[in-house]
């Protein structure tokens, strides 16, 4: 047996995991627009009811991910994916409501 015959298969297909990455950043990203309900302001009890169902929503897509993209087995670059996409929709929404509130009050100052 030659050293080049000998091939190491490491299970590593690329072109399959940049397809499941791009599908688990995918579904991050509904649950993103799911996790706005946690910015939501309402009394208690609707912010209660709200914050369980975002809660839910985005555990459940979690779930489709891992089953359906990932294949039952948690990978860390569909985790990966999954959380970032996720947290980056909230995240640039605050930023956007911060810069927005600080324009309006810029121009109640002129």
């Amino acid at each position: 047996m030659t050293l080049a015959a000998l091939t190491l298969y490491l299970g590593a297909n690329a072109k399959e995991q940049a397809v499941r990455f791009a599908l688990c950043l995918a579904v991050g990203l509904a649950a993103g627009i799911i996790a706005l309900l946690y910015l939501r302001k309402a009394r208690p009890f609707e912010r209660a009811m709200t914050d369980f169902f975002a809660t839910v929503c985005i555990g459940a897509l979690f779930v489709v991910c891992l089953e359906f993209f990932l294949d039952g087995k948690p990978e860390l670059y569909g985790i990966c994916a999954y959380a970032i996409s996720t947290l980056s929709v909230p995240f640039c929404a605050r930023k956007l409501i911060s810069l927005k509130k600080r324009r309006s009050k810029n121009k109640k100052q002129k």
